[in-house]
């Protein structure tokens, strides 16, 4: 057969007579499928071939797929391996009877003469060595999925892949039906509970994942070929095979999810995950379940659309988002499903934490973390103490005490560093520094309204004076930013009343010498 192996490795032992009465049978199987393959669909009961073909037993499925498989590679397999066939079939003490009897009537013959064996033993011998053909060419089914996935064939998302393996095979080919227990093995090992304890981008990851495994679910896809024109799932399959190997780990292939959307829509993903983020974000909260309500939005696009919102309106976490897909599911391309899926986002009630502490378990989950920001520009900051350097953190600053706890803090504008000097006894006995040419990287925004949404906070709470915690939703963002990776952040002034300006925090002293390019000078106020 195809893998080149045993069935079984614990064959009895060899009887040549009996292994010379398989591969006469098999060579008669061999006529009957070849004939049946020749005149599949033809009609008629006149020709020899369909006289021939009429005679393979009923244990066979009338398939052209699998006959095919069954001619090419099952028989001939045994053909050259009888006796672990002879195994199977004496395994069933009936069985082993019968040919028990045509043994002794072949023995010592050089050629099995069929006339001399009774009606009843031919067939029942005959109808034996069919159903332990196809039962070897199921069980090498199994062999072949075992060895790609290198699974126990105790763990239950094998015996998943075994099940849907065995389903397919009872309409598609061997090769379809190899992948598609493939496929179902993948799909077991992103759900929920298989995808480990992390969390944000490895969660959202394999949501991600899972919502489009789902949706290239063998059994489904070539079902939904049936009522959908335009869809063809052998082009999508040969898509998956190249890209994705049987046998493939996800996390071994860093564009998993990106072969497996354009194999889908037959379009590239691009930007449509940042495009549909929003929306998402809006509607759930755990990264997991992010990552699979990204890939049903963006499948969205493809032919399986209907299939798509008929799958997941059965699930407990969209089911009452139906109609807000059925929408999306609307748009003709990628910049029509973005266009939709803002104008869907567009007044749905966001989260906003309500405690410091909410927006700590808030923070950890997000998956998609704001871009960094570059600055080019000028920064403004005053001192009260000639002997204090404009451009260095105070050592002895103390976190709680601070905003955005301990960096350096200056302002883009000079009227901005006004106001905050007029906010802490006016600018009398202080002095005004300009740091003319500055470039720094990697700043958080929090004046830019869609970051402040992906946080999960607001304007508001960024700008909280003179109330008990005043700094509790500010220190949890900031404590974030450092851990992420962010160099400082930009933030709208909390002084001045209406007034709107900028101010900058920076973390690190090294990060604020390297952005300092040009001079920094004294001016006046």
């Amino acid at each position: 057969m195809a893998t080149g192996q045993a069935i079984n490795a614990n064959t009895a032992a060899a009887d040549p007579i009996k292994e010379k009465i398989i591969v006469s049978i098999l060579e008669q199987f061999e006529e009957e499928v070849a004939a049946w393959l020749r005149t599949h669909g033809k009609g008629g009961e006149d020709d020899d071939d369909i006289l021939l073909a009429m005679a393979m037993p009923a244990c066979f499925p009338l398939n052209e797929n699998i006959l095919q498989h069954t001619s090419e590679q099952t028989i001939p397999y045994f053909k050259e391996h009888p006796s672990e066939l002879l195994e199977k079939i004496e395994s069933k003490q009936d069985e082993k009877l019968v040919f028990d009897r045509l043994r002794e009537l072949v023995n010592g013959a050089t050629k099995i003469d069929w006339n001399k064996v009774s009606e009843e033993d031919k067939e029942q011998a005959r109808e034996a060595t069919c159903r332990a053909t196809v039962e070897a060419d199921v069980e090498m089914l199994k062999i072949q999925l075992s060895k790609g996935i290198s699974s126990s064939n105790e763990s239950n998302c094998f015996l998943l892949a075994w099940e849907r393996g065995k389903q397919v095979y009872g309409t598609y080919d061997f090769n379809i039906a190899l992948y598609a227990g493939f496929i179902r093995y993948l799909l077991c090992e992103t759900e929920e509970a298989n995808c480990g304890k992390e969390g944000g981008a490895e969660a959202f990851g394999c949501g991600l994942s899972n919502g489009f495994l789902l949706e290239v679910d063998l059994v489904a896809l070539l079902e939904a070929a049936e009522d959908i024109s335009n869809l063809k799932p052998e082009e999508i399959l040969q898509c998956l095979v190249e890209a994705i190997p049987f046998g493939g780990k996800r996390e071994d292939n860093p564009d998993f999810n990106d072969v497996l959307f354009r194999c889908i829509t037959g379009v590239e993903i691009g930007d449509l995950v940042e495009g549909v983020k929003d929306f998402v974000i809006a509607n759930w909260n755990e990264p997991y379940y992010q990552g699979q309500a990204t890939a049903f939005v963006v499948t969205l696009l493809s032919p399986l659309k209907a299939k798509v919102i008929e799958k997941i309106q059965k699930l407990p976490n969209y089911a009452s988002r139906i109609g807000k897909l059925e929408t999306l599911a609307k748009a003709k391309n990628a910049d029509e499903l973005v266009v939709l899926a803002k104008a869907a986002t567009k007044g749905v009630g966001r989260f906003i934490a309500r405690s410091g502490a909410e927006l700590k378990g808030y923070l950890s989950k997000i998956v998609n973390k704001p871009l960094g920001k570059t600055y080019n520009g000028k920064w403004y900051r005053y001192t009260g103490n000639p002997n204090y350097n404009p451009t260095e953190i105070y050592s002895g600053m103390i976190d709680a005490e601070n905003r955005f706890r301990k960096g350096l803090y200056l302002s883009e504008t000079k009227a901005g560093n006004i106001i905050e000097a007029n906010s802490y006894g006016g600018t009398s006995g202080k002095t005004l520094y300009e740091m003319s040419n500055v470039q720094i990287f990697d700043i958080l925004d929090l004046t830019d309204e869609s970051v402040i949404t992906q946080l999960g906070t607001s304007f508001e709470q960024m700008k909280l004076s003179n109330v008990e915690n005043a700094y509790e939703f500010t220190q949890e963002i900031a404590i974030w930013a450092k851990n992420n990776g962010y160099s400082g952040i930009k933030f709208y002034g909390a002084q001045g009343g209406s007034t709107s300006y900028t101010n900058f925090v920076i973390f690190d002293q090294a990060t604020i010498n390297t952005s300092i390019k040009g001079s920094v000078n004294i001016i006046s106020w």
